[in-house]
């Protein structure tokens, strides 16, 4: 009857939970703007309440009414209780008249915002994971790398630390590795990543003069250079 729908998003991606993280910013805006803002919890309830009885102007209603059909009283709007007739059923028709009645807000149309993706993530076999949330000084920024189990368009099955867990391509990116060896005759989740050491070139055709450098064979001789002793004048009487 209240055409609500439920739907999972991936983990550290607030893109996805846009009416949930605007009413985190409003929330935040209302504690901040209390005189002790460090004794938060004391004031939740009432900016929870104002926040409920806010009139909404594309609805038309505040949410209190989209839940119950009916306005929130206030603290001060002191009023005699009418007793009500009204039986469950009326109450009911009443509330879904309501609903039906509400228009629909359609939604502001974005600009067209061009993302960057990496091309090769659809054919790496490995990526990195961003860090997300708090992390201690001079960690890194990301983790893995991870293999890639699954590749949907905005969220990639990954192997992480024995389990499956789904990512958001925002927070993944390729790793290039130089060579992986893949072992699957024992489990999915076993390949290794071989390093390999760039291996150095001896140039041969090195100038046999700078052999004899002694700076540079360490060689040593016990013949000083005399140093020429500066006569100075006479001390005048």
């Amino acid at each position: 009857m209240l055409g609500t729908k439920f739907c999972s998003t991936t983990a550290y991606h607030p893109q996805s939970n846009g009416l949930a993280e605007r009413l985190h910013r409003r929330l935040k805006a209302a504690l901040k703007s209390y005189e002790n803002p460090t004794d938060w919890y004391s004031n939740l309830g009432l900016v929870l309440l104002g926040i409920r009885a806010s009139h909404n102007v594309d609805l038309d209603a505040s949410p209190a009414e989209m839940v119950s059909g009916k306005k929130l009283r206030l603290p001060g709007e002191f009023f005699e209780e009418v007793e009500s007739s009204e039986t469950k059923s009326d109450y009911a028709k009443r509330l879904t008249s309501f609903m039906s009645g509400l228009r629909f807000s359609p939604r502001r149309e974005q600009p067209a915002r061009r993302s960057y993706i990496d091309k090769n993530l659809q054919t790496s076999s490995h990526v990195f994971v961003k860090v997300s949330g708090h992390k201690p000084p001079l960690h890194p920024s990301y983790t893995g790398p991870f293999k890639v189990l699954e590749r949907h368009n905005k969220y990639f099955v990954l192997a992480m630390f024995g389990k499956e867990n789904s990512v958001s391509i925002d927070r993944i990116k390729v790793a290039r590795l130089p060579n992986v060896v893949s072992n699957d005759d024992n489990s999915e989740d076993t390949d290794t990543v071989v390093e390999t050491v760039p291996s150095f070139v001896v140039d041969t055709d090195i100038d046999t003069d700078l052999t004899t450098d002694p700076l540079l064979t360490g060689e040593t001789s016990s013949a000083l250079p005399e140093i020429p002793i500066e006569q100075t004048d006479e001390k005048r009487t």
